[in-house]
């Protein structure tokens, strides 16, 4: 919610970064809620349709990348948030199918 509080408490090396504290952070909690997911995901033998993260992942950054370029540390963030997006998604869905697939 403060980023400058945060920033303070990791100390001077990171000072400035208000700006890619909220995309690392968010890409750590997609990452987080992806992994959690698939965790349910595979507990329920539904390993298939897991490799529907990797082309929109790619597509994004290719896309970004070509679009925009890579030149500073938020444009990293932002690439490394494509791939945290789109797994967080996939195992959504799937955990979604596995839910409608659940004897009544």
């Amino acid at each position: 919610m403060v980023p400058e509080w945060w920033l303070f408490i990791l100390g001077r090396s990171y000072s400035g970064l208000e700006r890619e504290l909220p995309v690392a952070l968010a890409i750590g909690m997609l990452t987080l809620i992806g992994g959690t997911l698939y965790t349910v995901v595979i507990s329920r033998n539904r390993t298939t349709g897991q490799y529907w993260s990797i082309l929109p992942s790619i597509a994004a950054q290719v896309i970004f990348v070509a679009a925009h370029g890579v030149a500073n540390v938020f444009d990293a963030l932002l690439l490394s948030l494509f791939p945290a997006l789109a797994y967080t998604t996939v195992q959504m869905v799937l955990l979604i199918r596995v839910a409608c697939e659940w004897p009544s």
